[in-house]
């Protein structure tokens, strides 16, 4: 088994060396980014990159965008910034009193430390936005019908 391949990242309790790992948040597809560390135990998880908001019809993500957890937004972002891993976009999430960063994250810069991941994450995306148009013309087709539209 090959090594998987890490980065630094800075927080305020020093510098870690984490991989990466992608995957979907099973309710909504959204892309998952996690951070994983090595410890004496073995691989463990050390954060999540990501947050999972609710998103609506009128907010939906593209397979590549995330908003960005609030624990340590600073640091995760700096990092994404610093290791070329996405592009903080200027709009944000809300969930209660917080505010999240949205980020745009670069597909192939993620396939070079979980290319799995990321093939599974757009395949399930893919896979769930068919479904959703589809039930969408299902639930349209019965609207027009109804009203004779």
């Amino acid at each position: 088994m090959s090594e998987k391949k890490t980065l630094e990242f800075d927080w305020q309790f020093g510098q870690e060396e984490v991989s990466l790992r992608v995957a979907s948040y099973l309710n909504n597809n959204s892309i998952y980014v996690g951070l994983i560390c090595r410890t004496e135990y073995g691989s463990e998880p050390f954060g999540d990159m990501t947050i999972n908001l609710p998103v609506s019809d009128t907010v939906l993500l593209k397979p590549n965008e995330a908003y960005i957890n609030g624990d340590m937004s600073e640091s995760l972002l700096a990092f994404i910034q610093k290791n070329k891993l996405g592009t903080v976009l200027p709009e944000v999430g809300y969930s209660g009193y917080g505010q999240y960063a949205k980020v745009a994250f670069d597909m192939e810069r993620l396939k070079e430390f979980d290319p799995t991941g990321v093939e599974r994450h757009l395949q399930q995306y893919s896979r769930n936005n068919k479904e959703t148009r589809e039930a969408h013309r299902t639930e349209d087709s019965h609207k027009r019908k109804r009203t004779g539209r």
